[in-house]
């Protein structure tokens, strides 16, 4: 693990737009989560979007959700469980303190 200050463990709006605003600041935390999920590649960030969202090298797609968004990670599980795509495209599902726990914070 790279020795960057934690993520916030309580962020508000402003402070997830400031986040996500300065990807050199979330961005060490995604690659620590993805490694540690065995997901090979060098962390890029997209650039819209509500929530701090990372391309895993060519294949993956790692998205980190503010606590006061976890209602939007539910969402999201509930959609890509219910997905005709999810045969051919495989993703993790981790609670957010699982994701939390295997990365910085």
């Amino acid at each position: 693990m790279r020795d960057v200050p934690l993520l916030p463990a309580s962020t508000t709006s402003p402070e997830l737009g400031a986040l996500h605003a300065d990807p050199a600041a979330w961005l060490p935390h995604a690659e620590d989560i993805a490694r540690a999920q065995g997901l090979p590649g060098e962390a890029r960030a997209f650039p819209d979007g509500s929530n701090l969202v990372a391309a895993i090298g060519e294949r993956h797609v790692l998205k980190l959700f503010a606590p006061f968004l976890a209602h939007q990670h539910r969402s999201e599980r509930a959609a890509l469980a219910t997905s005709p795509a999810r045969s051919t495209w495989p993703f993790r599902r981790s609670s957010p303190t699982a994701s939390t726990r295997a990365g910085r914070g």
